[in-house]
């Protein structure tokens, strides 16, 4: 603990001083630091709340697919998809699986038929369920081509 600390955090000395016996708060961690290193302090400060730029062509350019498992152990299984550009939710569904293939699609081909037409993209995990949707997005553009043909799948 003795280099410089511009590129550590309290939290990482704090686990510093615990591994070497030290018995101390994470508060007195933060304040000795702000009073030994204020400028490697700011500088954690600012670069913490920088966002990342998200841009995407258009509506419906690309569509985000994720699932929520976290609520399985009691029967709930949650899916949902957003529009990338407008932020728009497309679907949210709560279901007793998603790991059924069929379920996720019969998501997807019930909002392009709702919406009448399908994205340019696709983006999505690498988990099973998701496998379908590729084969959804690509009979799909026969329903309509209003907007492009759902001829790729990002995973």
């Amino acid at each position: 603990m003795t280099t410089s600390g511009q590129m550590r955090g309290y939290r990482w000395l704090h686990l510093c001083a615990i591994h070497r016996g030290f018995v101390v708060s994470q508060d007195t961690i933060r304040h000795s630091i702000k009073l030994v290193d204020p400028q490697g302090v700011e500088f954690r400060r600012r670069r913490r709340l920088r966002r990342r730029q998200y841009t995407c062509a258009g509506p419906n350019a690309l569509w985000h697919m994720d699932s929520y498992d976290q609520l399985k152990p009691y029967g709930i299984a949650i899916n949902g998809c957003i529009d990338g550009y407008s932020r728009y939710i497309l679907w949210m569904e709560a279901y007793i699986t998603n790991n059924d293939p069929k379920v996720i699609a019969s998501y997807f081909i019930k909002t392009v038929t709702g919406i009448g037409g399908c994205p340019e993209r696709i983006r999505a995990d690498m988990e099973t369920e998701n496998v379908r949707m590729n084969v959804a997005s690509n009979r799909s553009q026969n329903l309509t081509r209003s907007f492009s043909k759902c001829n790729e799948f990002h995973l």
